[in-house]
C-alpha cells in the first residue's frame, strides 16, 4: 500500500500568512483622515456625528483602553448655522491651551 501525497495540496505556509495578517492588522489600526464640510451645519449635530470617528468607535476592534481614533479635518467652520437666537443666548469662547 502506498500513499501519494501531492505537494500542491499541502498548505503549511507560516511565513506569508503571518505577513498578510500583520498587514491586515496595520490596516485595521491605521488612522484615517476624514474631511467634513461644516458649511450651513448645526455645530451640535456635527459634533455628534464626528465623535465616533475621533473615539475610534468606527473601527472593528474598538477598545476604550486603546487610542485608535481617526483624524478629522473640519472645513468651512466659520459658516456654521444655528437655529433661532442661539447666537445671542450662548457665549462661545476659544481656548488655544497656550500657557504663558
Amino acid at each position: 500500500m502506498s500513499f501519494n501525497i501531492n505537494a500542491t495540496n499541502i498548505y503549511l505556509r507560516k511565513g506569508p500568512e503571518n505577513v498578510f495578517n500583520r498587514v491586515q492588522q496595520w490596516a485595521t489600526f491605521a488612522r484615517q483622515w476624514w474631511l467634513f464640510d461644516a458649511k450651513n451645519q448645526d455645530p451640535f449635530q456635527t459634533a455628534y456625528h464626528i465623535r465616533p470617528y475621533l473615539n475610534g468607535k468606527t473601527k472593528p476592534l474598538f477598545s476604550p483602553q486603546t487610542d485608535c481614533g481617526d483624524h478629522v479635518v473640519i472645513v468651512n467652520s466659520k459658516h456654521i448655522a444655528l437655529e433661532g437666537d442661539l447666537w445671542e443666548r450662548i457665549e462661545f469662547y476659544h481656548n488655544t491651551g497656550l500657557v504663558l
